[in-house]
């Protein structure tokens, strides 16, 4: 029996490793088993009848007030392995621990925002989302959501692997790219909020950023990950005035807490066992404490793997209390005194 436990967790752990290494972003996961194809306007009610197999994701956004999570949720219609966006339920929802989701937001175009996964960030009125749009050859736009109406940012020197995050009075945007004329390396890049004024922080980076840049709450130091892939990922700070860099650990998606002294982040696990846990460390990288442990399932598939596996984004209450993030078809929350996890929404299959 110990030998047949051992080889299914030695089979599990090749799995994830493959799924790991396959997917250069962590939120490319969220769609498993399913070749997306058209736009939410194109797809909308279409793509399949409403007996076709469907298939939702929900990850947190932000939190409004002490106990409500602001979430995304894309559906999708599945029909031959391909998935088709499905706006009727697209959209962007509230909920608190233990209540069914509202709608907040839904229409066509933030659809088509929101079914690419890639990183969305929203203003602190909640009246705007900032996002990369990968598609148009990479460029960062801000959404209205009062009239669905969009800007673009930053248009030039924006890569597919781009993402952006605003300062947190949102005078200001950091984003990587690459900007300099015959250098294709990229580095890290801050922005005035209407998209003028772009400089370069700090030298170029060694690798491809794994995550958007995530700022303290003073302004004064962005944290990012960096590397071949997810396994291999460290997390630097940069400090926005010097471009001072400085490694404080290994890891992904890092998330400063609003109260500027800690940092959440991912971590996948070295050797055998691949899979993802949420950490927890000073902004100097001391005293590291894991929050959720690796999950692992020695009988399950490659996509139910997946599905035990927290993603980004890592989201903090506004007391630095507690950690939002995604897991399979729900929102979980963490407790960073006592550890305690708690689901906020699980989507039915």
């Amino acid at each position: 029996m110990a030998r047949e436990a051992a080889g299914g967790r030695e089979v599990g752990a090749r799995k994830l490793r493959r799924l790991v290494k396959h997917r250069a972003q962590a939120t490319t996961a969220l769609v498993v088993g399913a070749v997306i194809v058209g736009t939410c306007a194109d797809n909308r009610g279409s793509g399949g009848s409403q007996d076709s197999p469907r298939s939702s994701v929900v990850a947190p956004i932000a939190w409004i007030g002490e106990d409500s999570i602001l979430l995304r949720r894309f559906d999708q219609s599945v029909v031959g392995g391909v998935g088709h966006p499905q706006c009727d339920s697209t959209g962007l929802y509230w909920a608190r621990p233990g209540d069914q989701p509202k709608l907040f937001r839904s229409e066509p175009s933030l659809c088509d925002v929101l079914w690419p996964l890639e990183a969305v960030q929203i203003s602190h009125d909640m009246a705007s989302l900032l996002y990369t749009e990968a598609s148009a050859g990479g460029r960062i736009m801000s959404m209205d959501l009062r009239d669905y109406s969009t800007e673009v940012i930053v248009e030039q020197c924006v890569h597919p692997w781009t993402e952006a995050s605003w300062s947190p009075d949102g005078s200001r945007i950091a984003f990587t790219g690459s900007c300099e004329e015959g250098n294709d390396r990229p580095a890290i890049y801050m922005t005035a909020g209407n998209g003028t004024g772009v400089r370069r922080i700090g030298s170029v980076l060694d690798f491809v950023p794994t995550g958007p840049p995530s700022w303290a709450s003073s302004g004064r130091n962005v944290a990012l990950s960096i590397g071949e892939s997810l396994g291999s990922s460290t997390i630097v700070v940069v400090d926005t005035g010097t471009g001072a860099t400085t490694t404080v650990g290994r890891g992904y998606a890092p998330s400063w807490a609003p109260t500027g002294e800690r940092i959440a982040y991912l971590q996948v696990g070295s050797g055998e066992d691949m899979v993802s846990s949420i950490r927890v460390m000073h902004s100097d990288g001391g005293g590291d404490v894991e929050l959720v442990p690796p999950a692992m399932s020695e009988d399950a598939s490659a996509e139910e793997l997946f599905d035990l596996l927290p993603r980004p984004p890592l989201v903090w209450s506004r007391d630095g209390s507690r950690v939002a993030f995604g897991r399979g078809q729900g929102v979980w929350m963490v407790d960073v005194a006592s550890l305690a996890l708690e689901e906020v929404v699980l989507l039915e299959r």
